[in-house]
């Protein structure tokens, strides 16, 4: 029963199986469940697009463009790159750029440049990513004593790996008390996280959430069910053999995102940002 509890809550964290993982990425993410960080298992109550319009806010109103998405990225000509962007402003729009970042989950690689080179697409594809599925749920919690007390739960015959209550950083907005939100996490379950009946699988999570909290049922205000068959990236063996070849960028396109680092996980990419920053002020500099 330990070594369940404990390979639940590695993979809740982690989204891949402890018999994958070195001891140390592993225990990184069960101890931040002991410890319990103030500065991690955070949410953003108005959606992570905060962080982007953060950075609109203190940028030119001509440097980022939000709202927009990119369908295609044409192979350079005479050092150009042509991207097919849409924006809510203008509609589609062909756009020339010297330099172009790739920093979008893995399989979307593919779909926008599938003229990189073969043995650039193939190290990506080396890659090793977990399918995770999670249920974010919103609880009434008001005229009733709060669930402050619950950071982790794992969940060892539940259909889902762990649950954890996710809070607001302080300065991000003032509490409410009115409103709990726990995210249940299933990972390393190809299965259940390929497309399917969300309305049974949400049902059944529930249930198996209100044996694990009585209290909650009758309280659920929404939820929201999410599947992803590829999440992030994490340290299998034999991932640092295709490191380099993932790193390296193909002319003026660059990658950078958790698939990229040497760490993985979201921390790791965190951090790729200023690694591309390098690469293309070095090549500038040899321009």
């Amino acid at each position: 029963m330990v070594q369940s509890i404990v390979r639940n809550a590695v993979r809740g964290g982690s989204t891949a199986d402890p018999d994958v993982l070195s001891a140390q990425y592993a225990l990184r993410y069960f101890a931040s469940y002991l410890v319990r960080p103030k500065g991690q298992r955070l949410y953003i109550p108005q959606g992570m697009q905060q962080i982007s319009k953060a950075l609109s806010d203190r940028l030119a109103c001509d440097v980022l463009e939000l709202n927009a998405s990119v369908w295609r990225v044409s192979p350079p000509e005479e050092g150009c790159y042509g991207l097919e962007v849409e924006m809510p402003s203008n509609g589609i729009t062909t756009f020339r750029a010297s330099h172009v970042v790739f920093a979008i989950p893995v399989p979307g690689i593919a779909e926008l440049a599938p003229w990189f080179p073969a043995w650039k697409l193939d190290a990506i594809e080396k890659v090793q990513t977990n399918p995770t599925v999670t249920l974010a749920i919103v609880l009434d919690s008001a005229s009733k004593a709060n669930w402050d007390y619950i950071f982790l739960i794992t969940a060892a015959d539940a259909h889902f790996n762990t649950v954890l209550q996710t809070r607001a950083s302080a300065d991000q907005v003032p509490s409410q008390r009115e409103r709990t939100h726990f995210n249940c996490y299933l990972s390393a379950d190809p299965e259940t996280a390929a497309p399917g009946d969300d309305a049974a699988t949400t049902s059944a999570w529930l249930e198996a959430f209100f044996r694990i909290l009585p209290d909650a049922r009758g309280r659920v205000l929404g939820t929201r069910l999410a599947r992803w068959p590829r999440c992030f990236a994490y340290p299998a063996p034999g991932r640092e053999k295709v490191l380099d070849q993932v790193q390296a960028p193909v002319d003026s396109a660059h990658l950078a995102g958790d698939f990229t680092s040497v760490t993985a996980g979201s921390h790791g990419a965190l951090q790729e940002d200023g690694r591309a920053v390098r690469e293309m002020l070095q090549a500038s500099a040899r321009s």
